[in-house]
């Protein structure tokens, strides 16, 4: 590991770029760019393209799941498409691994290897499949560092590596006991070193390493002023992705919840203002948030108009959500004296279906406490 620290600190302090670029196919870039872009409709032919003149390049596969992990995301698709990623991860894998397997010397095969092994297993984690995300993924580790060996220059093996030497040092408590034995050593300070030092605007997976950033920062460092600087960068190049509007909203509610109510309400609104480019699931989350965040300030009024509010746009995704958004406004409206608009509100709570028992059972209890008040029937 020391070798590593070593020559990552000597590479940024004597080569601030790549001393032997690779040649990247710049489409790979402008599909990556699309898709964080929010125009998956364009970046799936051109990555298609792609894949279909370069059949021998997993990278082809890589950048065509990240497009389609966005569409997920930005259509609310959610785990209905997270097979298909899977399966796309997967076959990268196969492909980087048969390809090295003939050649296992070359820095782009060990960097496509090691990659794809990462990239897989961040797709288990995301399914809920932790102990194969870590077995997946800790495999990355001696390809890429054998990479870096034989050519200290590759950045583009950085991305996936950082990662790692990052990711195994934040290990959950579940699997410490395990580290050794599963032959896990991780270095979280090298792992943010060599993530920063990914950050080239000519790599495919430069947006990639960016939002990387913006995650290790505000969910594990919990530096929020940092994670939004990053952030901040990806607004400037992307001012029509909603998913980072909506990013930015909750890592400012971790800051100071009067910042994240203003937040949840510059999505919310413009949400409305760019049907186009958001889903009118996002406009429903904005304002929703913006209804929490008030209550939770003890400022009423203003979470009343915001739960009404988020409720002209009829959450097909947000189930629990939704029926939270009349339940507390119900409430206000209960310590307000206000029964008959409460007891409308609770009733329509209550028709939304798939509640959570516990949920369900509280807002019953509420009907009950209205009905002493007033006659319900």
């Amino acid at each position: 590991m020391i070798y590593f620290q070593k020559i990552i600190l000597f590479l940024i302090l004597f080569f601030p770029s790549p001393l032997f670029a690779k040649d990247w196919n710049p489409n790979l870039l402008e599909a990556s760019r699309l898709a964080y872009a929010a125009e998956t409709a364009q970046a799936l032919p051109l990555i298609n393209a792609y894949i279909a003149q370069n059949p021998e390049d997993p990278n082809g596969l890589f950048v065509k799941a990240v497009v389609l992990d966005w569409k997920a995301t930005l259509d609310w698709e959610g785990r209905n498409s997270q097979k298909e990623i899977l399966e796309i991860y997967k076959q990268a894998n196969d492909l980087a691994f048969h390809l090295w397997d003939s050649d296992p010397e070359n820095v782009d095969k060990l960097i496509n290897l090691g990659n794809s092994y990462l990239f897989l297993g961040r797709k288990y984690s995301d399914l809920g499949k932790n102990l194969d995300a870590v077995l997946t993924g800790k495999k990355c580790q001696k390809y890429l560092e054998k990479a870096i060996k034989l050519d200290p220059s590759r950045k583009d093996a950085l991305l996936a590596l950082g990662g790692f030497h990052y990711l195994a040092d934040q290990i959950p408590p579940w699997l410490k006991s395990f580290r050794g034995l599963l032959g896990i050593k991780g270095d979280k300070d090298l792992g943010l070193t060599e993530l920063k030092y990914s950050l080239d605007p000519q790599l495919p997976f430069y947006y990639d390493s960016l939002y990387a950033l913006v995650n290790v920062y505000s969910d594990f460092e919990k530096q929020y002023e940092t994670a939004l600087q990053y952030l901040t960068q990806m607004e400037k190049i992307f001012p029509n992705n909603p998913e980072l509007k909506f990013y930015r909203a909750n890592i400012s509610e971790k800051k100071d919840k009067t910042e994240g109510l203003s937040g949840f309400l510059k999505l919310g609104t413009w949400c409305e203002k760019n049907p186009n480019h958001c889903h009118p699931e996002y406009s429903f989350l904005g304002y929703y948030h913006a209804g929490r965040i008030s209550q939770d300030l003890s400022l009423n009024d203003q979470a009343q108009k915001y739960f009404a509010k988020s409720l002209e746009f009829n959450p097909l995704f947000h189930n629990l959500q939704k029926a939270e958004a009349s339940y507390w406004s119900a409430n206000i409206d209960f310590y307000s004296q206000k029964y008959t608009e409460a007891l409308q509100k609770i009733r329509q709570a209550l028709q939304v279906q798939g509640l959570p028992k516990k949920n369900k059972q509280e807002m019953e209890d509420r009907l009950t406490s209205i009905c002493q008040k007033i006659s319900c029937y």
